[in-house]
């Protein structure tokens, strides 16, 4: 009887072997596949702000480069009528119009 109580003991210690061997595996598994989820929504969630902000960046740099060439363009027209003694009447860039929306 103690023989086969030994042998128990052996076989349990083998199968709690096995099966904590099997439950790590699966927790690594389970833990690799939620943290690459994890990541990626993450990544996506960064990838969209930077995406915005590097958006909004540019679009106010064109926004203030396009207003520089209206600006520079009158003043052009301005200083040519000024040269030549006409008068010159036509209003700035912008004014009287309503700011861009933001």
């Amino acid at each position: 009887m103690l023989r086969r109580y030994k042998e128990w003991r052996v076989e349990h210690a083998e199968n709690l072997s096995k099966a904590e061997a099997a439950g790590m595996a699966k927790g690594l598994e389970q833990g690799r596949v939620e943290g690459r989820a994890e990541g990626r929504a993450k990544g996506r969630a960064e990838g969209r702000a930077e995406g915005r902000a590097k958006g909004m960046a540019e679009g106010r740099a064109e926004g203030m480069a396009e207003a520089y060439q209206k600006i520079s363009a009158w003043n052009a027209r301005r200083l040519a009528a000024e040269a030549k003694g006409l008068p010159f009447d036509e209003p700035p860039p912008g004014n009287g119009t309503a700011p861009p929306a933001r």
